[in-house]
Parts: structure tokens; sequence; C-alpha cells
């Protein structure tokens, strides 16, 4: 990986663990911005707690799985780079909080989304959206790959 992608990865981790950092002490606390309200949890599983009976560390292990494959996919840059952020800043979380600190609640009157994510998880689901949509140099995006065998 060439340095300037290793500093953005950096950049975006350290977004994500400093406001989780905010979260997790408690200085921001049910702060409210329309839809977006702060709940803090520690999600010691997967989405939606699912596995939350796994030791912390073997999800670690697997998550670090993940990642060294991530590195070694023939994914495009920014695609990466997002992926490895989200997955780095969460794996740092498994490893310090022996789960993930999640805070980004949508709620609607009447409605309540029923994940509570973080920015993290943001990174990882626009790098999806992403490698699903974009066609690149490396013709790997999803969509691109459908449309040639349909030709």
């Amino acid at each position: 990986m060439k340095f300037q992608r290793l500093t953005h990865i950096f950049y975006l981790v350290a977004i994500d663990q400093l406001i989780k950092l905010c979260v997790y002490k408690q200085w921001v606390s049910s702060f409210i911005f329309g839809p977006i309200h702060i709940t803090r949890i520690i999600n010691t599983g997967i989405t939606l707690g699912w596995l939350g009976i796994v030791p912390a560390w073997l999800l670690a292990l697997a998550q670090s799985m993940i990642i060294m494959t991530i590195i070694y996919l023939p994914l495009p840059r920014l695609v990466k780079t997002l992926c490895l952020a989200g997955g780095l800043s969460n794996l740092i979380d498994r490893i310090v909080y022996h789960g993930v600190i999640d805070y980004i609640h949508f709620k609607l009157p009447g409605f309540s989304w029923p994940a509570i994510i973080n920015i993290a998880d943001l990174y990882i689901t626009a790098a999806l959206l992403l490698w699903i949509i974009q066609p690149s140099s490396e013709n790997t995006g999803i969509l691109h790959k459908r449309t040639l065998q349909s030709e």
C-alpha cells in the first residue's frame, strides 16, 4: 500500500476513534440532530448483537483475518481504504473495549431503526455501495461484471 492511502486510513480511523472516545466517556450524550440520536452501546457481537456469546478474542481474530483478506483483494482504492479504515477502527474497539462502541441511532416518530451503528460501519457501508455501483479501471464492480455477462 502506498503511504498516501495509509495516511487516509489513519485519519479515518482517528476520526472514528475520537468520536467513539467522546461517546464512551459520555462527553456527548443524547445529542439529537433530527432523526439521529446518540445512544451508546458496546456491541459484543456482530450486526444487531448476533454472536454476542462468542468470546471477544475470537471475533477479533476473525475480523483480523477479514482485514488481511481485504488487503489482498483487487478492489478499487477508495473501496479498499474505506473497508480497511472501518474494519481497523472496529477491531481497535474489540481489543480495547471487548466490543464495538456503537452510538448512531436513527429514530422517527413511531419508528426506531433496530441497529445502532458507528462511523466505521458507515465507512464499510459506503465502500460496499461504491464497489457495487462503481465501474473502475480494475473492473471489479459487481454491476460492471453483470453488464459484461449480459452482452
